[in-house]
């Protein structure tokens, strides 16, 4: 039954990638738009959720009625707040804008500034995880 599980898992990560790059072509494909902080937007997404789930104890599947309207809101801002400004005839603009949304400290301190922890240190190959203390 392991060989179950494995391929399951397997199906449902190579789904998660093609989402992903579904996202990416139709934003490249529609708006000719380079967004390099799609993968942080999509793990600041994650990180909401599980934040959700374990400050309001709401199942997994539930947490995405707050995550979804939060996160779409958020990319709405962006889109109409910061990007559109940046759209025109040359691509560099709008990837560097993306690139500083990628970089940018708030991002960082965002994911630094919860009181989520760790559930236990685990070591691999004798080394202690990264947040061990």
């Amino acid at each position: 039954m392991e060989w179950v599980d494995t391929l399951l898992q397997g199906v449902l990560l190579g789904g998660l990638y093609a989402l992903f790059a579904t996202g990416l072509s139709l934003i490249f494909g529609v708006m000719r738009l380079v967004n390099i902080a799609h993968g942080d937007l999509i793990v600041l997404a994650a990180f909401v959720a599980l934040v959700v789930t374990q400050g309001l104890g709401l199942h997994p599947l539930l947490s995405l009625l707050v995550v979804v309207p939060a996160m779409a809101s958020v990319g709405y801002g962006l889109q109409r707040g910061l990007l559109n400004r940046t759209l025109g005839g040359d691509i560099l603009p709008p990837l560097l804008v993306t690139f500083g949304l990628s970089s940018s400290p708030p991002t960082a301190a965002s994911c630094r500034s919860a009181r989520w922890r760790p559930p236990a240190c685990s070591s691999v190959a004798g080394w202690p995880s990264a947040g061990c203390r």
